[in-house]
């Protein structure tokens, strides 16, 4: 719209034809939000054209009407945490702006999840993805893919991961599911943030954060060594407590295929820095994080990296503070507010214990 304005088009004929009726940000300056104040924005809300819908056989339900059947009850919306109860996680952190959309659509055989993955080759890419992965038993099958919604079924009968109770199968089920990733998910365009960029972020994030700034200066001078050592992949890139369940079968993961490409800073990375996370997520012992480097070298075929994993630590434990503090941010004061502040307290608490133990 500046860009246009510049060029001398006149104001009245700039529309912006926004994905929802938001405002900026808190990033935003002052020129961004006198553009945004004074243009002519037109929306359609997703509720309106796909929810309730004048035509019935436009809605969300008729997608899936040849896997559903017809509606056992009202779509429930579950985006923004409203999973946590069903799930039995009412203090894991959620962020309803930036969350992706998930509807429970009721049937006879049980409740469908419908969650928003993409449209066009994005989304054919996802689910493609996640069929491969649900092949090899580590996510809820997922069953059709259709305007950028994949279904699969709502598993009544999970529970959530307990990380102490679980902790054998879990470290192995990390191990097998990490190593799976590494061998079948290859980044073709190596892409990703660069070790440079993640020190530069650590730094930034971790600038209140005792010794971040010693470390990132003492690790300056290695990373152009280790970063022709990368190898990216397409990387889970979270793998916090709560974006697993376990189910009769085994433990699986939630939310497996598009984090990786968020909007985001990282992107795909080197297997070492999932294997990072789960460090950080997990508060691992560095006999068990050791163990797991192993396993997962193993399950993978290939190496991973040990040095790479003791610069991608604290820059795990950096990315998270620093998104968790922009989450609380935004928050309005009250429990989501809390709940993002004890996330962030956490992180920063991981990156003073791994830059002084790196």
């Amino acid at each position: 719209g500046a860009w246009l304005a510049g060029l001398g088009v006149p104001a009245d004929r700039i529309h912006v034809l926004p994905g929802h009726d938001g405002g900026p940000g808190p990033e935003a300056g002052a020129a961004v939000r006198s553009f945004w104040a004074a243009a002519d924005r037109r929306t359609v809300p997703f509720d309106a054209l796909v929810r309730e819908g004048a035509d019935p056989s436009r809605r969300l339900q008729a997608w899936f009407a040849d896997l559903a059947g017809p509606p056992a009850g009202a779509l429930r919306e579950i985006t923004g945490g409203g999973w946590r109860d069903l799930r039995g996680l009412p203090e894991a952190p959620a962020h309803p702006w930036a969350e992706a959309r998930k509807i429970l659509l009721p049937t006879v055989d049980g409740p469908l999840l419908l969650r928003f993955g993409g449209i066009g080759r994005i989304g054919r890419t996802r689910f493609a993805m996640a069929r491969r992965l649900a092949a090899a038993g580590f996510v809820p099958e997922p069953l059709a893919w259709r305007h950028g919604f994949t279904a699969e079924r709502w598993r009544e009968d999970a529970r959530p991961l307990d990380p102490a109770g679980d902790r054998p199968a879990l470290l192995d089920r990390l191990a097998a599911y990490l190593g799976f990733r590494a061998r079948v998910f290859p980044d073709p365009d190596r892409g990703g943030a660069t070790l440079a960029d993640l020190l530069a972020m650590a730094r930034r994030n971790g600038r209140d954060v005792p010794g971040t700034a010693a470390w990132a200066d003492g690790m300056a001078s290695r990373i152009d060594g280790l970063e022709a050592r990368r190898a990216p992949i397409l990387t889970d890139n979270r793998l916090h407590a709560w974006e697993w369940i376990v189910v009769p079968e085994g433990i699986l993961k939630t939310d497996a295929v598009d984090h990786h490409a968020g909007h985001d800073l990282v992107g795909p990375q080197d297997p070492a820095w999932d294997v990072a996370g789960a460090s950080v997520e997990f508060d691992l012992a560095p006999g068990e994080t050791d163990r797991l480097l192993r396993a997962v070298a193993e399950s993978a075929g290939r190496a991973v990296d040990a040095a790479l994993l003791a610069v991608l630590r604290p820059c795990y434990a950096a990315f998270w503070h620093g998104a968790a503090t922009m989450a609380a941010a935004a928050a309005a004061p009250g429990p989501e507010r809390d709940r993002h502040a004890r996330e962030a307290a956490r992180y920063r608490a991981a990156l003073v214990q791994c830059t002084r133990l790196d």
